[in-house]
This record gives C-alpha cells, structure tokens and sequence, in this order.
C-alpha cells in the first residue's frame, strides 16, 4: 500500500467527517456482533490511521507492516462508500 493512497483516503474521511457527512447515517457493522456509529467508525479509523503514520515516523527501522496500512485503506474505502463521495474540483 503506498503512503499516497493511504493519505488520500484518510483526507477524504476527514473532509466529509468535518462536513458532516456520516452524522445520522445507519449503523455500522463492526464484527460479527458488533455495530457502531458510522461517525464514531469514522473517528476510530482516523485515529488508527494516524497512529500508522507516527509509528513510521517514530520507528524507522520497525515500520509498520504494508497489511496494517492496507487493511486501514480498506477500512476507509468501504466507510466512504457509505456517503457520495464527489472529488472538490
């Protein structure tokens, strides 16, 4: 997973969490038994995301493995499918 797309999906959840865009939305499925709060969801997997990014940078030499960061984009395309996504021109 290259840093890029991990960036521009993390932008994209925070762009549409400032505007608003998962406030009211049904709940999400988290595991088997689990659901939450599309927006909380939104929260808890910019936060992880983030977390990914410091690790790197505070730990060169044991990055974080390339199937955290994938799994983490993977989160994020299928939170952003829960809204219309249009690009800002």
């Amino acid at each position: 997973m290259e840093w890029l797309e991990f960036d521009r999906v993390s932008d994209q959840l925070h762009r549409l969490l400032h505007r608003g865009a998962f406030r009211g939305l049904p709940e999400v499925t988290v595991d088997a038994v689990h659901m939450m709060d599309a927006e909380l969801v939104v929260r808890i997997t910019l936060a992880d995301m983030a977390h990914v990014r410091d690790w790197d940078v505070a730990h060169p030499l044991t990055p974080m493995p390339d199937s955290r960061r994938r799994e983490l984009a993977e989160d994020g395309h299928r939170l952003l499918e829960l809204v219309e996504f249009v690009p800002s021109q």
